[in-house]
């Protein structure tokens, strides 16, 4: 959101340079400069993280309460992580973080595209973060409770036919969104809540799934090594997100036909 109101003319404009009384017909920012800038910034953060960050091993504690600093420099890390790939169930644990995005992977990385294709403006498409603020802060209350039980992945399975649904509703959306556009351009009064009300449900079942597979990898996760454990595991979630969405994104640029 912060990128759309420094990149977009009309943002700066009805909210920024008013105060100065002057507008011009660019952003504030480009997407370079706006990249550039936060790669920096998550370079020097990861950096500092490295130079003066340690590892505590918590499962082991002195009699009089206080922890015992884990030795675990990078060598050991490595090595660390080697031993947790060659565990007999983390092959499996691989195949199924690599391919559970995929079902919804069309719907969900073409959906804005397609809108914005059809004419809805990119800064309201962008805007739609605002609303889904209250919404994941209302999931996580809610779920809360059973993701912290003996079993945290039951929410993610049982979430993920009602996001294959939701992904429907959007490709639904989609499918409408040409047809009720007005003559001038414009959409219709009901048009955008109902596309607030779709990517608001579709938001909380994915925010469902994301909560309960932290949890679950948290509760897998060995605390002796908690941090390098769950990097590890978080990392194997974001591959298999973006192979999913690189693959989806090339596939269908194959098949359209123009």
């Amino acid at each position: 959101m912060t990128f759309v109101t420094l990149f977009f003319d009309d943002f700066p404009n009805d909210i920024l340079r008013s105060l100065i009384l002057f507008a011009e017909s660019a952003g504030i920012v480009t997407l370079a400069q706006f990249t550039l800038f936060w790669g920096i910034v998550f370079l020097l953060t990861t950096t500092l993280i490295a130079l003066f960050m340690t590892e505590k091993d918590k499962s082991r504690e002195t009699p009089e309460g206080e922890e015992e600093e884990l030795g675990l420099g990078i060598v050991e890390a490595y090595k660390t992580l080697w031993s947790i790939i060659r565990l007999p169930m983390m092959p499996v644990m691989i195949v199924v973080l690599f391919t559970t995005s995929f079902p919804f992977s069309a719907a969900e990385d073409i959906a804005n595209l397609k809108l914005i294709e059809f004419g809805v403006p990119g800064e309201k498409i962008a805007a739609l973060s605002l609303p889904m603020i209250p919404v994941k802060f209302i999931v996580t209350f809610f779920i809360t409770k059973f993701i912290v039980g003996p079993k945290p992945i039951m929410v993610y399975l049982g979430a993920y036919p009602f996001r294959l649904l939701m992904c429907l509703a959007l490709t639904a959306l989609v499918y409408i969104t040409p047809l009720v556009k007005l003559s001038d351009g414009a959409f219709p009064g009901y048009y955008y809540p109902l596309v607030i009300a779709v990517f608001a449900l579709h938001r909380a079942t994915l925010y469902c799934q994301f909560l309960s597979l932290i949890a679950f990898m948290a509760r897998i996760s060995d605390p002796a090594i908690g941090g390098t454990y769950m990097t590890l595991l978080m990392t194997l979630i974001n591959l298999g997100g973006m192979w999913c969405s690189s693959f989806v994104l090339w596939f269908v640029d194959q098949v359209t036909v123009k």
